[in-house]
């Protein structure tokens, strides 16, 4: 089961973090990156009014009230995705 994997996974990784220390995740389906993406918007803090709304970027996302203590700090606003130059050396 990877997508109850990766519900269980990322808040661990996240909870083995040490302060200031990084975590990156690669995903390569849609469902992977929801699941992921909800994880890291839970641990910062983040939430939104609607399940619907998944789409929208984190920059969107509004603090849960009242804020609680954030894990972690969202560093990309953005999925980092390969140049058109990287694909074609791949």
């Amino acid at each position: 089961d990877e997508l109850g994997a990766i519900e269980q996974v990322i808040p661990a990784a996240i909870d083995c973090l040490a302060p200031g220390g990084r975590l990156a995740v690669i995903s390569f389906h849609s469902l992977e990156d929801r699941l992921v993406k909800q994880a890291f918007r839970k641990a910062a803090g983040l939430s939104r009014s609607d399940d619907t709304f998944d789409h929208m970027p984190i920059q969107y996302m509004v603090p849960v009230e009242p804020p609680p203590d954030p894990k972690v700090k969202i560093l990309t606003k953005k999925p980092i995705v390969a140049s058109d130059e990287e694909n074609q050396l791949n």
